[in-house]
C-alpha cells in the first residue's frame, strides 16, 4: 500500500513512550511526518482525522493493565478511513495486562486497521529501579527493527489483511480502568514557582496560580510534574506509595521482554 504521510501520536508524561514511538518512526523518516502529543490537554480535545494513505503510529503507557482514561476519551475524537495503524504500549517492566488489546479495539471501532502491534518495557514511574534506564540501547535496536519490519510489511501488502495479527490480552478486560491511587504528589520548599509542571500536567491538576496546589482528585499520578521539575521539588508520598513500591520491588533485576507482531508475518 502507498503511504503518503505518517503521524506519530503518543501519551507520554515521562517521555519514554514518546521515545519508543519515535524509534519506530525512524523507519519512515523519509515521509512527511507530524506529531500528535496526546499528553497535552488541548491536543486531546481536538478532532484528528486520517485518510487511507496515512499511517498512524500510536503509543500509550499501561496504567494498571489498561489504557489511561484520558487516552480512551481522546480516542473518541480519532477517525480513520481504513487507515493503517501501528499499536504500541509501554509497560514498567512489570505486567502488560489488556491495554494493547484495548488500544486495538478503540481504534478499530474508529475506522483504523491495525497492521502491527507491540509492547516495550520502560522505566517504571513508581520505582526507578524497575526497568531502570529502559528503553536502553538494546531495546531501541529492537524498536527500530520493528519499525523497519513494519515498513517492509506495509510495502508488500496489496490490502490490509490483519487476520493473523496476534495481540495478547482478554475481553472482557480483566481489570477496570485504573482509579484513584492511595498516595499523592506533594511539593517541598525548594519549589521556585517556575511553572514548568503546570504546562506539562496532562490533566490540568496543578493550579495556574500556585504550582504547589494540586487537585488530588484530578491528578492521575503520571509523574510528569516530578520529572520536569528542575528543583526536584515534587515527589510521590503516602503509605500507599511505599506499599506499592514494596510490591513492585519483586521484579527488580528481572529483564522483562519486549514483544511485537505484524499482520502478514505469519502468512
Amino acid at each position: 500500500m502507498k503511504i503518503l504521510k505518517v503521524y506519530q501520536a503518543y501519551f507520554s508524561p515521562t517521555r519514554h513512550t514518546e521515545e519508543i514511538v519515535k524509534g519506530i518512526g525512524k523507519a519512515f523518516s523519509d515521509y512527511p511526518m507530524a506529531d500528535i502529543d496526546l499528553t497535552q490537554y488541548e491536543t486531546r480535545q481536538e478532532k484528528h482525522e486520517f485518510k487511507e494513505n496515512d499511517l498512524l503510529i500510536i503509543g500509550v503507557p499501561i496504567y494498571g493493565g489498561r489504557l489511561p482514561a484520558a487516552v480512551t476519551e481522546a480516542l473518541e475524537l480519532f477517525h480513520g478511513i481504513n487507515t493503517p495503524v501501528i499499536l504500541v504500549t509501554s509497560y514498567g517492566n512489570n505486567a502488560v495486562g489488556d491495554a494493547l488489546l484495548e488500544l486495538k479495539k478503540c481504534l478499530s471501532d474508529k475506522g483504523f486497521t491495525p497492521v502491527g502491534a507491540g509492547y516495550f518495557s520502560a522505566q517504571h514511574t513508581y520505582l526507578k529501579e524497575l526497568g531502570r534506564h529502559r528503553p536502553d540501547a538494546e531495546d531501541m535496536a529492537e524498536i527500530e527493527k520493528f519499525g523497519q519490519d513494519a515498513r517492509e510489511a506495509l510495502r508488500l501488502m496489496v490490502h490490509y489483511d490483519v487476520q493473523n495479527l496476534d495481540i495478547p490480552g482478554q475481553f472482557p478486560y480483566e481489570r477496570p480502568p485504573m482509579g484513584p491511587l492511595p498516595f499523592q504528589v506533594v511539593t517541598n520548599e525548594t519549589c521556585f514557582y517556575c511553572g514548568l509542571c503546570i504546562s506539562r500536567c496532562p490533566v490540568q491538576a496543578i493550579s495556574q496560580d500556585n504550582p504547589k496546589e494540586i487537585d488530588s482528585k484530578a491528578c492521575i499520578r503520571c509523574g510528569a510534574c516530578i520529572q520536569i521539575c528542575p528543583a526536584q521539588a515534587k515527589f510521590f508520598s503516602g503509605d500507599g506509595f511505599e506499599g506499592l513500591q514494596k510490591k513492585l520491588s519483586a521484579n527488580v533485576g528481572v529483564r522483562m521482554a519486549n514483544w511485537c507482531d505484524m499482520a502478514n508475518r505469519k502468512k
